[in-house]
């Protein structure tokens, strides 16, 4: 009888292993489509290209704005369409046990994929590199479920709009 337990048990796990190994990796759709993402996050919190990416004359440098609920965050977004390359940091980010912050890419066609952020010490840096940077509209974050949500659901942190060439 205790076999045939541990034997369901290893078929659940096995079954949950794969349904998150497909859906995890820069090619999969994480808001319910079969489509694609046309870019790819290259790093969160490791060594990233941040000199070369900031100090490049053709990168745009964008104030992230906090919602009045947030004001204590405090980032920047550094956009180059020639590179098609962004680069998010923000700092002051408080920890919540029973949520996640998740960034919403909102395309030029009002397309919205959705991104969990990794936190550490109240800060995330995230590093994105394809050709859909040149068609980001707007970057926002806000506080969802564990795990995130297929669309924005709860308060929004902070928004930025981004201006292309």
């Amino acid at each position: 009888m205790a076999g045939g337990w541990i034997g369901a048990a290893l078929a659940v796990f096995l079954f949950a292993l794969r349904l998150s190994a497909s859906n995890d990796g820069p090619t999969a759709s994480h808001d319910g489509s079969d489509e694609p993402y046309r870019y790819q996050i290259v790093k969160q919190h490791t060594d990233m290209p941040i000199e070369r990416i900031i100090h490049n004359p053709k990168t745009k440098q964008i104030p992230i704005e906090p919602s009045v609920l947030f004001q204590q965050m405090d980032g920047t977004v550094w956009l180059n369409d020639e590179t098609e390359e962004m680069l998010m940091e923000i700092e002051g980010l408080p920890p919540f046990a029973t949520r996640d912050y998740q960034l919403w890419i909102i395309y030029a066609n009002n397309e919205v994929k959705g991104e969990l952020l990794t936190i550490r010490h109240g800060a995330a840096r995230i590093f994105i590199s394809g050709e859909d940077v040149k068609q980001f509209k707007q970057i926002k974050a806000s506080l969802e479920p564990k795990g995130g949500s297929a669309e924005p659901t709860g308060p929004e942190t902070f928004t930025v709009d981004l201006e292309h060439e």
